[in-house]
């Protein structure tokens, strides 16, 4: 073993970097466990996408685009009636009322409804904006789809954690259905454009199979 100019041992190359080698077995496993959790997912998605056009195969084309945020009215008016006759002020669509299981097991429904419509408007979106031509039309398709898909994530967070809690703001969940509604609009929009262009099977190919 030599001595540097300082006085310190020097070791050479093979046995400064011995411990190197053995972090290469274990880099392996974690890489080889990461692709395998991937490989994962993609088959399940892919089971699940399946799985889902098989059953809306014979539904009809209305069931199969953003629905459920026009029963909006019907929910409201529903909890209105059940709130105490104390609580129907002026300021009722901006208060935080508790109600009974029953009432929060019907917002719980209504918001897994505009869940699923935003599911299904957001992956339309999605694929639209794949087979844009022009670049241009890109960066404003993604623009708008921030612009609504932001918002939507803060009150649908915000929505679950007051029914976490057993309130219900109807401000709140007026808001969060007017979100998906504007995503609503600009889907059946976009497929008016396409199938006014002549492009009827590829609406069908964004409603049913995409």
């Amino acid at each position: 073993m030599r001595v540097n100019i300082y006085g310190r041992a020097w070791k050479p190359n093979s046995e400064r970097f011995q411990g190197v080698g053995g972090t290469q077995p274990m880099l392996s496993l974690i890489l080889a466990g990461a692709l395998l959790y991937i490989t994962f997912v993609y088959l399940k998605q892919q089971n699940a996408r399946e799985r889902r056009i098989e059953t809306q195969r014979d539904l009809p084309r209305e069931q199969l685009l953003p629905h459920h945020y026009t029963s909006f009215v019907e929910v409201e008016n529903k909890l209105w009636a059940a709130t105490a006759e104390g609580a129907r002020t002026a300021n009722w669509d901006t208060a935080r009322i508790e109600f009974r299981n029953a009432e929060l097991q019907l917002v719980r429904k209504n918001v897994q409804g505009l869940q699923e419509d935003f599911a299904i408007g957001n992956r339309i979106f999605a694929v639209v904006m794949g087979h844009s031509p022009e670049v241009k039309m890109l960066r404003q398709l993604e623009w708008q789809r921030i612009k609504i898909e932001f918002p939507y994530y803060v009150w649908h967070r915000l929505i679950c954690f007051r029914l976490w809690m057993g309130q219900v703001s109807p401000r709140e969940l007026r808001r969060l259905t007017e979100i998906v509604a504007t995503l609503a609009y600009e889907v059946r929009s976009m497929l008016n454009v396409f199938e006014r262009g002549g492009n009827v099977d590829f609406v069908d190919y964004l409603v049913r199979k995409c």
